[in-house]
């Protein structure tokens, strides 16, 4: 049996990997939950009128946002500075869209 480790967040009963999965559609799964881990949990600021939800790892660098459409996107490599700097901007929409779109590589999730 193929094992591979991958982090994940769990966010509104949906459980999101943060990296891209070599999986085929309806290929069945085995998890395991490992928690306590300080990646194991984004942390959030409040939403915007801009951006529903607003999250960091820490340990991987991953920005997730999710946007008022529903659509969800990873950025990577994104430094801590950039997440505390977003978190307390007057606004953070513009903040987003002048500091991180187009800045770091990112992948939408959903």
């Amino acid at each position: 049996m193929n094992q591979t480790i991958i982090t994940a967040v769990y966010d509104g009963g949906v459980l999101r990997p943060l990296e891209a999965l070599d999986l085929a559609a309806g290929q069945p799964v085995r998890l395991q939950l490992v928690e306590g881990d300080d990646d194991s949990a984004m942390q959030r600021p409040p939403a915007s009128s801009s951006l529903t939800s607003v999250g960091y790892l820490p340990k991987s660098e991953a920005l997730e946002i999710e946007f008022h459409d529903g659509s969800v996107y990873l950025y990577f490599g994104v430094p801590a500075s950039v997440y505390d700097e977003l978190a307390q901007a007057e606004s953070r929409g513009r903040y987003f869209n002048a500091h991180v779109r187009n800045e770091y590589a990112t992948r939408k999730t959903r």
